[in-house]
């Protein structure tokens, strides 16, 4: 939000971490389906889209929504972490 408003550039890593990104209204109502269903106490239940997305390619859609310059994405600037799965 801030490269959007400033202009600033966005350090980060290369991006290749691949994430289910769920939108949160769909979160919101599976969980009040959850509620609703007959799952048993401690029974663990995943609420995801099942599709997975790079970060990379969720930082460039998001960039475009917000007009953010693809020049400004300084993908590899970070490193992944070790622990980044």
């Amino acid at each position: 939000m801030d490269a959007a408003g400033t202009g600033n550039s966005l350090s980060l890593t290369p991006g290749r971490q691949r994430r289910d990104f769920t939108y949160v209204e769909d979160v919101a109502e599976g969980l009040l389906c959850l509620g609703l269903s007959e799952a048993k106490s401690g029974e663990i239940v995943n609420l995801a889209t099942g599709t997975l997305t790079s970060v990379r390619d969720f930082a460039e859609t998001e960039a475009r929504i917000l007009g953010i310059s693809r020049d400004a994405l300084k993908f590899g600037e970070t490193p992944t972490r070790k622990e980044e799965m």
